[in-house]
This record gives C-alpha cells, structure tokens and sequence, in this order.
C-alpha cells in the first residue's frame, strides 16, 4: 500500500530515525522514538512540524496516535506478491492493479476502525508495507532515487470488506469495498530511509490476537516500490486550493461574455487562453471594452503591425485617455467617500484613511503645484520617497498633467539613484530629508546633494493648500509612465500609460478577482512581495490566529521563487481554503507571464496558467518549442502583447530594447527565467537562465557589484554569483571572489570597506554574505568572466570545468573555498 502524504519533505529522513505523534498534556507533537516500554512508548520530543524540520528537546513517555496527520490519497497495489497469486490460483497480471482509498480511510494503530453491518460478514484484513511519499513525484526519471522521495516506511493494514467485491456488489470494482472511515490503519512509526536503505529486502508478519495470519518479504513483489512509484506519478496531482466558486468570478464572467460577442463556447480558462493568444485583434479590444478604460477619443483598430515582436506594434493608437483618471473614476463615480487608500506609520502602526475624494484633491493640489513650477506634458518628475501618501498623489498628480513619473526607494545608495535619473534628466526632484526604514532613521541630505546640478524646487512653498479641481490632459495611448528597471545597469524602459493601466486591470480584476470590495494589501488581498516574509514568519514559528483572518481571500507572494517546504507551510498553519499565489513576470512587461488563476486549481510548487493574452513557450537553447517534454527551458513570448514597453528612453534605445529580449532568440522575446513543464497544466521555475541575482524579490545584475569593487585599487578582478540557500530560507545570498592585487591580500577591514561602499553607493540589500579571495577568475577566451559556472559550483551541481574557460584549474579552489573552508572571516552557509 503506497500512501501518498504528499509532505513535500524530501529531506526529513536525515532528522528523525523512528518518527511517532503523539498528544502529550492536550497538545500533539512529533517524536523520535527511543524505546518501547509497558505503559506507551519513551520518545525525544521534536519542535517544528513536519515540513519545516524538526529540533530537540525533552523527553516524554507517551501514547501514540497516526504517524501523520493526514493524506490526500491513499493508492494500493492489488495482488502485488507472486505467493499470493499462486494461494489463490490467479494468474500474475500484466499491469499492476491499482486500488485508490479515500483520505478518510487513515487511521492510528490503535484507533477503533467503525465498522458498519453490511461489512460484517466478510470484513478481512492484509498486512502492508506502508511507503510515505514526502515529496511532490509528478513524472519521475526512471532513474530516481528512492530517499529523495520517500519520507519513510511503515506497516498498514489494508482492511477491506470482501462481499462488496463480489461482481454483484461491487460491479468487479474494488475501490468501494476498500474505503469505509479509517480502512487504512497505518504505524505506530515511521521508520527513515536511512535506517531501510532497501525496501525490497524486508520480511513481515501478520499476527490476530497473537497467531501469525501472514509471513512473507517484499523481494517477493512482482512490481518494486520504485516501478510503483514511476507508475503512480503519471497521475494527477492533489491540488492543495481548488476555487470555490467559479461561477462568481470576474474571469468567469468575462469569459460567458466572450462566448455571448463571438458566438463561441470557451468552457474553462485553458480555452478562453487559447482564444486570447490565437486571435490577439479581438482579444485586446475585447479586454478593453470589458475593462471599462475611459477615453475621451475612441479606438478605431486595436492593433498596428500585429504580426510582428519587434519593433513592437502601436496599440489603440488613435485612442487618447489619461492614466491617473481611470485610477480615480471608478471610485469618485461609485463610492466618492468611502476608503480608498489606508496609510500606517511603521513606528507607532497609527494610520489615516483616505477616501476617494480626499485623493482626488491631495492629487489636484500637487498637479496645480507643479503645474506652477513649469511641469507639464513628458517632463519628467524624479522622486525619493518613501510609500506613504504624499508619494501616491504626486504620482497621481504628476499623471494628470501628462508629466512622466520615476520613483526610487530612499534605501537605495547615491550613485544608484543618479544611475537611473541621470539617464532621464528630471525637470524637478523631489526627495524627503529623512525616512525611518526598519525602525532607523535615515538622513537623505545627502543624496538629495547629489543632485546639485537639477532644478531642485522646494515643492511644499509651491503646494496652495485651497481645494481645486482636477483637470486632466487627455493623451496618446503610447504615452510614456518611466520605470528604470531593476537588472544590471538602468536599461530606461519606457512604458506606455494606456498599455499599463490595461494590463494592470486584466491583472487585478481578471487574474486576481478583484472587485470594488476587496482591499489589497491588507483585508481581502494580501501581497507580501517575495517568499522573505513569508519565510521570516515560518521561521519564528509564530502560531496563526486564522480568528483575525476571516477577510483574508488571497495572499501573493512574487519576485522570486516559492519553495516547496514554504507552500505548504503556508497550507498547513493558514486557514483553510486560503489561495496563496505565484507568478513570473517582471518590470519589462508591468506585470506577470505566468501565475494563478481564481477559476484554476493550485498545486504544491507550481504556477498553474499562463496569462490570457501572452503567448507562452518553452524554448531550448536550439529555439525548439519543449514544452510538452518536461525538459527545463527558457521562458519565451513569440507574439506581440499591449504591455511590451513602448521602448527605451536613451538614444540608442532601439538597440537597448532589442539587445534586452530578442537577441537570444530573434523575433522572440526572451524573458529570462528557467522553467520547466511538470506537464500540470502548470510551471516549475528553477531561476534566472542569465545569472541575475535574486535576494528576496530584490533582482540585480552583478555589474551593480562590479562597479563599486573596481574602485577598489587593491583588487585586481572579481566575480559575483548568487548561492541558492537552503529551502527553509527561501532565499538566495550573494558570493563575491576577489582576484587581489600583486602583494595585496582580503583582510576584515578591506572586507568592511567593501559592505559599506557598496551599501552607501547600491542599497543594503546588495551587500554580498561572503566574500573570499581567490587566486584567479575564470574566463572564456575572450575575458569574460564564467559566472554561471560558478554559480553551479557553488550550488554544488557538476560542471564541464574545461568546455568554456580557458583557466579550469582556477575553479576547484572556489569548490572548496565554498564547499569545505569559506576563508577567513566568512560563516558558514
């Protein structure tokens, strides 16, 4: 009997010999079991969970329940043993036989097994080996190994009641007969894979008040654990969230709407994709007039130049609107007084609402001040601020006017800030003298300095305070709202406002399900950024109060990979029925590739669609579509979608934009994540195929790095990678080799040095964990440096050391310098 706990817990047997649960005093824990005694079972009691590993502490004598909580399925091999064919005169069948028990039917080794009188007369019982099954196994290798999926073993009793098999009773089928309420006994333990290297080498008995009923060893399987395993995981997976109620959904809707214009019968999201992707000239008017985008001239034709990536087609073109109205005239028209934006202080978590109204007009009075200081249509506003209010309707206010707004985060360093404003020379710059970031002041006077040469205004001595009314420049659709980009040097995207506010509404509204009711990011909708926080709370292993959650539909977490353990973490201690989302995305595109879907169901570790309207594919290195192998690949988008940047601001922008997505494969845009196709109807991604570094949804390329140690005169070259950590981190942390100077050497203090600069000139955030000295950097024939080998090296995967770099011997010195010492002055991983 193959019991599939579906734990996601592929490393736990390294931390418990005997693992047992059991209540002690009320509560229920997990254990190592030590010995037997007469009275109940003397076990170390763990802390932790099942999924998040467990540590140490007292010991207790206790009595034992089910070894695990609970299962989604529990899948049996009927007739597995060759004595048992040849007992009952039965031929051995060709394919294993495969009987399915409901997650009811688990049950403890001492638990009462109900059962009810139809069963009685032929109720009967079969001793079991029990495997529990830790991880997610959809489409193994046949070349797997067993202890990276198996979470241990265990005996179980496959009772059965026998007169509903018979052809009249059960039709020939056995599932019935199989799946009473607790038919499934399994423990009392679960023993680890490392103490039962071999499944298939174990003997068992079966006694009923003490006479043996049944003796037999698993080499007599005619189908092996793992066979069984390779077979059962071309099934479908259990998914952990199933949607509720379809029918309510704004997707849903939209999609009864779709069938209603085109006369079509799109039944379920994967249909009304294809749809979206195969005929992209009806799609985006469609999404367009469902939105509700207010314009005050109408578009005559979606699309200009449909059939190609680049240059990128003209969207709407004859439409003209204005961004920061469409943010504001569902609200002003519908609920003018009512919430509309909800402010916290960080130190004090005192807070004031702000309805629609009183936006509105904070948002007039700075389009009116700036306005007054000469800001108008595609002049630019450059801002230093932190996410509190004044931050929201400068924006607002500066869209209104037709100005171009940028932002950057008051933790960013000077030379970072000037990077990504130098580029687009701001007619004004805004900037606060102090924020309070992580309950510490921070002093900006001097990045604001920096600044010296731009028309720095004191914007508070132009605010008029009086109320006036709000006046909106009615604009392309194509015109510009600027976002930097977050990898590697500013690479100056400019956005399309219309393009933006459509692929923001098809996000929220169509992808998220949200409406009017909802508030996000604090009651209804709650996005946590990246997996960091989600971790952090894992971590403290803080008890949930789901009492104060009842709001709560959705949590996203974004930005960077969510692990495995940290999903089902999140399953385990949330409420249940709570949607916690992923996706692929980013800046380039103003929003996600692939993510969740409200109509779609949610499996562990995966992302379940792509979005409507973004013709996805996975590519290998060869451009061959693989998506339906399995095979790892390369994220791409092969036709035009209305959120592509309208292009780069600089004046060799053209050449920037093409360099950035379509020069890896042409006419293709190359996204840059590598994924894989559990063939789940969903997506596994592995991380960034080009080396960019990912701490906690904070993204950038190790040029930022090189930058500040090359001002270093002691340091002759470098080399910069991400280290995946551990998945109870949920995280990446930044390895920086420095090659040093003739006569020079790393020391402490060169090491402080190095974290200050590049914290003063980037952010914290981009202070690498450790540094270490090395001899050489390896490099391909032409200079440059190998980084995505070393990032391999340093993940512990095997490398061709010899097939690109023209110095291999250089690299076993980063295996072990990572691997076995770390250098003076670093801590271990």
């Amino acid at each position: 009997m193959a019991s599939s706990a579906n734990l996601a817990l592929h490393s736990i047997g390294m931390t418990f010999t005997r693992l047992v649960r059991f209540a002690h005093n009320g509560t229920i824990h997990y254990g190592d079991l030590i010995e037997s005694i007469d009275k109940g079972f003397y076990v170390r009691k763990l802390a932790g969970g099942v999924v998040g590993g467990f540590t140490k502490t007292s010991e207790e004598n206790i009595l034992l329940l089910c070894p695990i909580e609970s299962v989604p399925i529990v899948q049996c091999i009927g007739l597995n043993y060759r004595k048992h064919a040849t007992e009952a005169s039965l031929e051995v069948p060709e394919y294993p036989v495969v009987i399915t028990k409901p997650a009811d039917a688990l049950a403890g080794p001492d638990e009462v097994v109900p059962v009810c009188s139809g069963a009685q007369s032929m109720l009967d019982y079969e001793g079991e080996l029990t495997v529990i099954v830790g991880k997610d196994c959809k489409d193994l290798p046949t070349d797997f190994d067993l202890a990276d999926y198996v979470l241990g073993y265990t005996a179980g009793n496959d009772v059965s009641a026998r007169n509903y098999q018979l052809p009249k009773a059960g039709g020939s089928q056995f599932c019935y007969a199989k799946s009473f309420d607790k038919f499934a006994p399994i423990g009392p333990w679960i023993t680890s894979p490392r103490v039962i290297p071999d499944p298939q080498a174990l003997r068992y008995v079966t006694r009923v008040n003490g006479e043996v009923r049944q003796e037999t060893s698993t080499d007599d399987m005619i189908w092996s654990i793992k066979q069984i395993m390779t077979l059962l995981a071309l099934a479908s997976l259990s998914p952990i969230w199933t949607p509720p109620h379809i029918k309510g959904t704004v997707l849903d809707a939209f999609r009864r709407h779709v069938n209603r214009k085109f006369n079509l019968d799109l039944r379920n999201y994967w249909d009304l994709y294809k749809w979206s992707v195969d005929d992209i000239p009806a799609f985006a008017p469609t999404v367009f007039d469902f939105m509700g985008i207010k314009t005050s001239k109408l578009p005559t034709k979606p699309i200009d130049g449909v059939g190609k990536m680049f240059p990128p087609p003209r969207w709407f073109p004859e439409a003209t609107m204005n961004y920061a109205e469409n943010m504001l005239a569902t609200g002003l028209a519908t609920k003018s007084n009512m919430v509309a934006v909800t402010v916290r202080d960080e130190s004090t978590l005192q807070g004031t609402d702000y309805t629609f109204a009183q936006l509105a007009e904070r948002s007039a009075i700075w389009a009116n001040a700036l306005r007054r200081m000469g800001v108008g249509i595609g002049d630019r506003v450059a801002t230093v601020l932190p996410n509190r209010i004044d931050w929201l309707t400068t924006l607002i206010g500066a869209a209104s006017i037709g100005a171009i707004f940028s932002s950057t985060s008051p933790d960013m360093g000077a030379t970072g800030i000037v990077e990504r404003y130098s580029q687009i020379r701001p007619t004004i710059f805004i900037c606060n003298t102090a924020v309070v970031y992580g309950g510490k002041r921070m002093d900006l006077t001097g990045v604001c300095l920096v600044f010296d040469s731009v028309n720095v205004k004191s914007a508070m001595n132009a605010l008029d305070l009086s109320k006036t009314d709000a006046v909106y420049e009615q604009l392309p659709f194509d015109h510009p709202v600027y976002s930097s980009g977050t990898t590697g040097h500013p690479k100056c995207i400019t956005h399309g406002a219309g393009r933006a506010l459509l692929q923001q509404k098809k996000e929220l509204l169509l992808g998220n399900d949200i409406n009017p009711n909802c508030t996000l990011y604090h009651v209804t909708h709650w996005g946590t950024s990246s997996p960091k926080f989600l971790s952090a709370l894992k971590q403290a292993r803080s008890p949930i109060n789901a009492d104060t959650l009842d709001n709560l539909q959705q949590v996203s977490s974004v930005g960077s990979p969510l692990s495995v353990e940290l999903h089902h973490w999140f399953v385990s201690d949330f409420p249940k029925g709570l949607a916690l989302v992923s996706g692929s995305g980013g800046t380039d595109l103003v929003g996600g590739i692939v993510s969740e879907s409200p109509v779609t169901n949610i499996y562990l570790g995966k992302i379940s669609v792509p979005n409507l309207g973004i013709k996805v594919e996975i590519w290998n290195s060869a451009g061959q579509n693989i998506e339906d192998t399995g095979e790892a690949g390369d994220l791409v988008i092969t036709e035009p979608f209305f959120s592509m940047p309208v292009g780069f601001w600089t004046e060799d922008g053209e050449a920037k934009y093409r360099a950035a997505y379509f020069e890896q494969y042409p006419g293709v845009w190359y996204h840059g994540d590598f994924r894989k196709n559990p063939q789940t109807g969903g997506y596994e991604i592995l991380g960034r195929s080009d080396g960019v570094l990912n701490l906690g949804g904070v993204r950038f390329g190790s040029a930022d790095i090189y930058g500040v140690v090359e001002t270093f005169a002691s340091i002759h070259d470098c080399l910069c990678v991400g280290q995946k950590l551990p998945p109870e981190f949920c995280n990446e942390q930044v390895l920086l080799f420095l090659k040093m100077s003739p006569g020079r050497s790393l020391d402490d203090e060169l090491r402080a040095s190095l974290r200050k600069a590049i914290s003063r000139s980037l952010s914290p955030r981009h202070v690498p964990a450790q540094i270490f000295q090395v001899k050489d950097i390896p490099s391909t024939v032409n200079g440059k440096k190998i980084e995505n080998l070393v990032r391999d090296i340093v993940a512990g995967k095997k490398v061709d050391e010899a097939r690109t770099a023209i110095n291999p011997e250089c690299l076993a010195e980063y295996r072990r310098t990572v691997l076995d010492g770390y250098g003076k002055g670093a801590s271990k991983l």
